[in-house]
């Protein structure tokens, strides 16, 4: 006889929306008022987690919700809720920091929220507060200075680059290879996107060998894209390349959203 049935969320109750279908609830609810205990067990945190327990009348019912991969018990035929042991914060800091020498993004949750760590993320902040000065300035160079220098280029191509579900792809890096002059300075940077059928909206992020994070949000079909952040910059060194997926697809019967997208960075410069 059946006494308990545990449910994950994320890829098992949740749509690519992350909603539980109607007939889903009823069907569990049903199993409840027959005397059936109904858990959670998820990765995620408890307190993401109300709507669910309110649609799945999981107090009413006397189930429970394991959360946090089972840092979190809660109980609700007793109201007890047992707690192991969370990370301290200079744990926390010694992880993301280790994370960031392989160039990985760590989701911390704190203050009710995830925040999102890694070397393209904390750049992007800092680009953000700059861009409309430095594009301006860029500008304003490029049409008044006289192009008197020799210039070259090269281009590179990434690996395919994956994201699902509002998640991130790996980082690509490519390297310049040698670059020609003493003081070479960056003139155009462009950008070709190999986009694969189907692909569901993205963002780009582009890591210069100085640090600067430019964003694009493409179309989702292929074509090619002028970035402007990077003029004046010295191209040598290694460029990161990301797509972050953006948790919506046009296409109702696809289980999740998912983005897939090859490209190809030009990088024009002078010396």
């Amino acid at each position: 006889m059946v006494k308990i049935i545990v449910f994950d969320l994320d890829g098992t109750l949740y749509d690519s929306h992350k909603h539980i279908d109607e007939d889903t609830i009823h069907k569990i609810i049903e199993l409840e008022q027959k005397g059936i205990v109904v858990g959670i067990v998820t990765g995620r945190f408890y307190e993401e987690l109300d709507e669910v327990i309110k649609k799945l009348k999981l107090r009413e019912y006397k189930g429970f919700v394991a959360s946090s991969n089972g840092l979190e018990i809660h109980d609700f035929l007793d109201g007890e809720t047992k707690s192991f042991t969370r990370l301290s914060k200079d744990e926390v800091k010694d992880i993301v920091k280790e994370a960031k020498k392989y160039h990985l993004i760590s989701y911390v949750w704190q203050n009710g929220g995830y925040t999102m760590f890694g070397v393209s993320v904390m750049n992007i902040i800092k680009k953000r507060a700059l861009t409309s000065i430095a594009v301006c300035f860029m500008a304003c160079l490029m049409f008044s200075m006289p192009v008197l220098a020799a210039s070259n280029s090269f281009s590179k191509t990434t690996v395919k680059l994956n994201a699902i579900d509002g998640g991130v792809s790996q980082i690509a890096k490519v390297s310049s290879g040698s670059v020609l002059g003493t003081n070479p300075k960056i003139t155009q940077v462009k950008v070709y996107l190999n986009v694969a059928s189907g692909t569901d909206p993205f963002d780009l992020y582009i890591e210069s060998p100085e640090g600067t994070v430019a964003r694009l949000t493409p179309s989702t079909k292929s074509g090619t894209y002028y970035v402007t952040d990077f003029v004046g910059e010295n191209p040598k060194g290694d460029w990161y390349l990301q797509i972050e997926n953006l948790g919506k697809t046009y296409d109702p019967n696809k289980l999740y959203p998912a983005s897939t997208v090859t490209a190809t960075i030009t990088v024009t410069y002078s010396y």
